[in-house]
């Protein structure tokens, strides 16, 4: 039995008195201590005497065996012609309490790895995405745009998207939208030229009538 760090402890919890008179002591039986406060102790008589067969005086092996949360041991040894039956009984935490804490610890150090996983791969994911939206919106949908906002003002014979033959816009770095932009750029400019000339072309004549 556990907590029996003395001699009194002992002797309170083993012995009970049978004459006070004169001082005569017996062992107490496993009648003697309840279930609420011996709990273990009742467990383990009942585990050895289940095993047992429900005869201690039957032979059995030496065995060590686990119920629910406890382990128990059996041992027997014939001293003097008596027969001693040893009965261990511990808690199974008592027994692998470092084993079932290193277990337990693991367990924890993996459902908080597995956070850490996931929680930084939404953030590369929310990372990724929002790069690719901007790269998309700068090199790709916002020269498009300026490319038919410039096309909208040129049906209206509106140049000012042109700056000394170029597009006022900045040139993608994706190859097919700066070939796009390269070669509006091109038409564009032939267009203007072209509406510069018939324009022109009245005014010239009036010029020279003039001269005559």
């Amino acid at each position: 039995m556990s907590g029996l760090e003395n001699s009194t402890v002992q002797a309170k919890t083993l012995k009970k008195v049978i004459n006070p008179a004169y001082g005569a002591y017996a062992l107490n039986t496993i009648f003697d201590f309840d279930i609420i406060n011996y709990p273990l102790l009742n467990l383990s008589s009942s585990a050895i005497l289940q095993y047992a067969g429900g005869n201690l005086a039957s032979t059995f092996d030496d065995r060590t065996w686990v119920i629910g949360k406890n382990i128990f041991s059996v041992s027997t040894k014939v001293l003097s012609d008596y027969r001693y039956i040893l009965v261990t009984a511990v808690p199974l935490e008592d027994y692998l309490g470092d084993t079932i804490n290193l277990a337990d610890n693991l367990r924890a150090s993996g459902v908080r790895s597995m956070i850490v996983v996931i929680v930084s791969a939404v953030v590369v994911v929310l990372s990724l995405s929002t790069m690719a939206v901007l790269f998309a919106w700068i090199f790709i949908t916002r020269p498009l745009n300026e490319i038919l906002d410039t096309i909208k003002k040129a049906t209206k014979f509106d140049f000012s998207g042109l700056r000394g033959g170029k597009v006022n816009t900045r040139m993608s770095i994706v190859k097919e939208v700066h070939t796009l932009q390269n070669d509006f750029l091109k038409m564009v400019t032939v267009f203007a030229e072209a509406i510069k000339r018939e324009l022109w072309r009245p005014l010239l004549k009036i010029h020279t009538e003039l001269r005559r």
